[in-house]
């Protein structure tokens, strides 16, 4: 079954799905309470290494992500955003696992208007 949708229809299912999916995933890790949060975030990038090295080596893009990673300007980029993404996460697993979630409609409220 093929439905047409609109590019603004297409938008909006697919960031209702995404949200449902960022809310329940919370069940989730409230469930991997036992396990520290810094365990989880380790796991985590420890993991992330070697299925990024095999999807790069199955697309075939390994050298062009080298190239890109001898470029200092371009690593010290891609550092900070990763440290900033695993902050990110890690508070993330830290709120979970101690009941102070809040919904991440809530979250991109609270930065539109902080913002503002």
């Amino acid at each position: 079954m093929i439905i047409d949708l609109t590019v603004r229809q297409r938008g909006t299912a697919l960031g209702v799905v995404s949200y449902l999916i960022w809310g329940f995933s919370a069940l989730y890790w409230v469930r991997t309470e036992p396990v520290s949060s810094l365990d989880v975030l380790a796991h985590r990038a420890l993991w992330s290494a070697p299925v990024v090295l095999l999807i790069l080596l199955w697309r075939g893009r390994l050298g062009s992500a080298l190239a890109i990673l001898r470029r200092p300007r371009s690593l010290g980029l891609m550092s900070a955003s990763a440290s900033v993404n695993a902050l990110n996460w890690g508070i993330f697993l830290w709120a979970v696992t101690h009941e102070r979630w809040a919904c991440p409609f809530h979250s991109a409220c609270t930065g539109l208007f902080a913002r503002a």
